[in-house]
């Protein structure tokens, strides 16, 4: 029975395998699950002209400054188009008379009180002054007798006008063609072709043998013309690196300013319209040689695949701004891996 007893004891039965044979037969089972680590890293990030301009090319640099300085001169000359403030006909308009009832310009233009405060001029009334109150006139748009006045004159301070609407035209259809001809044939012949319609539709309009001509031409030249401002914002914009690219919308603004400037002073030194339109418009022509100073934007020849052009730019870019642009760099650019297949 001790025997029995011993030997049941000391030989255990076998119910399955041993623990190590388990082990290794769970071994690589447990190794294919697991994932490959290779698997999931992610592609890397494809380099683009932002990443060159920050690493490499630098976001603001003598080509940078080169391209903005000759770009002003467009934002300038895209002002000039607010000329017609003193070349076209004026709007009829008078005195505001606020002891007759008159507290904002939307009033009837003719009032039948009109001859007693404001004198008789030899086109009707006077533009621009107005016969002097008497102290505690209070009138009403209806009555306002001329014992409210006195003969003596005094200049206006504030007008009311004869007609007081406008219609933009040239300007909403200016948007789609400039973008076309941006899109289609580049961003350097899309500013050249907008400051050329400029200066040559104005210098036509200065010719005008009658109003009705003068607006037609004004219009023609507003839709062909205005785009000089965004073709050249554009143009300047999109060379500079991101940190700089506020700063380089705020100086384009700038010049704009500076351009309305220009027109008031030109405007006030030359009286006789036609001569003041065609010294604003005469230098327009000079744009012409930005086709030559001006290198085509990169991201304009990046977009369409013009990878030779590219490269020539990026590496004037380089010498500009003393830089060095590496090969893989230029490589990654001007040769991007191909799209896989979906």
């Amino acid at each position: 029975m001790a025997e029995s007893r011993k030997g049941s004891m000391g030989e255990p039965a076998s119910t399955g395998p041993s623990r190590k044979e388990s082990m290794a037969s769970a071994g690589p089972s447990r190794k294919a699950s697991r994932p490959e680590r290779s698997g999931s890293v992610s592609a890397p990030k494809a380099l683009d002209l932002d990443d060159v301009l920050v690493n490499e090319l630098g976001q603001f640099g003598w080509f940078q400054l080169y391209n903005i300085c000759l770009v002003a001169f467009p934002i300038i000359a895209s002002a000039f188009m607010s000329e017609y403030i003193f070349s076209a006909a004026a709007i009829p308009h008078r005195c505001q008379i606020p002891e007759c009832g008159e507290t904002t310009k939307d009033h009837s233009f003719e009032t039948d009180w009109l001859s007693s405060a404001i004198p008789e001029s030899a086109s009707g009334f006077a533009s621009c002054e107005r016969f002097a109150p008497v102290n505690g006139a209070n009138g009403t748009l209806d009555y306002c007798p001329a014992s409210f006045f006195t003969a003596s004159t005094q200049q206006c301070d504030g007008f009311v006008y004869a007609r007081d609407n406008s219609v933009v035209v040239g300007t909403l259809l200016v948007l789609p063609i400039i973008g076309f001809i941006s899109d289609r044939f580049g961003r350097r012949v899309a500013l050249v072709i907008s400051v050329f319609n400029l200066g040559l539709i104005g210098l036509i309009r200065a010719f005008s043998v009658n109003y009705p001509m003068y607006l037609t031409l004004q219009i023609l030249q507003t839709t062909l013309g205005a785009g000089t401002y965004s073709s050249a914002y554009i143009f300047a914009a999109e060379m500079v690196g991101p940190k700089y690219r506020v700063v380089t919308g705020a100086t384009s603004s700038s010049m704009f300013a500076v351009g309305q400037v220009i027109l008031g002073s030109v405007a006030w030194l030359v009286q006789p319209w036609r001569y003041m339109i065609m010294a604003l418009h005469i230098p327009c022509f000079l744009i012409i040689a930005y086709y030559w100073l001006l290198s085509e934007s990169v991201r304009w020849l990046l977009s369409k695949r013009k990878y030779a052009e590219a490269r020539t730019v990026l590496e004037k870019v380089a010498r500009f701004n003393k830089k060095q642009i590496s090969e893989k760099s230029l490589e990654s650019l001007t040769n991007p891996p191909s799209a896989p297949p979906s």
